[in-house]
């Protein structure tokens, strides 16, 4: 075995030992950094929510839903609407933010949160909010591609500088 092929064996090792742990510390930031800002997200909405019901509508099902279709949809969450008899009357919009692009799904099973989701009863329905995880996950997912391409474009640089 070459000088040559030895040590670009070595840089390349060391490149993807590197690029590993980028990835490893990304995923572990990234888990945390979105299972705070969805859980204050969804926190801020559930109270909101809370809060209207008790001071403005007191359990009125119609008078929650002609809040929620002004309101439209509040950031990072689902927000649904049952009648009594469990049938849907009201659905949040879906997020504007980037659409149609999604984190690729083994990606998102990584740093998703588990997080529950809050049934609030009023008289005659039941108003549901889900914490919305996809916008906050496709943000760290286009972060962490872009560092491995930086980081793939200087294990090329670093092989196209040792042949030559």
């Amino acid at each position: 075995m070459s000088l040559q092929l030895r040590i670009g064996l070595i840089v390349t090792s060391m490149m993807l030992i590197f690029m590993c742990s980028l990835v490893a510390m990304d995923v572990r930031h990234s888990r945390a950094a979105i299972a705070e800002e969805i859980r204050a997200s969804n926190l801020i909405a559930v109270n909101l929510l809370r809060r209207i019901d008790t001071a403005f509508i007191h359990g009125d099902p119609a008078g929650f839903l002609m809040f929620l279709e002004r309101t439209g949809r509040i950031r990072a969450n689902d927000i649904a609407l049952y009648d009594a008899q469990g049938r849907l009357r009201y659905q949040s919009p879906p997020s504007q933010y980037k659409p149609g692009r999604e984190a690729p799904r083994w990606y998102a099973r990584l740093v998703e949160p588990a997080l529950p989701v809050t049934q609030l009863p009023l008289k005659g329905a039941i108003l549901q909010v889900r914490a919305h995880t996809s916008r906050a996950v496709l943000d760290a997912w286009d972060e962490l591609r872009g560092q491995l391409l930086t980081a793939l474009a200087l294990l090329v640089l670093s092989q196209l500088a040792l042949l030559w």
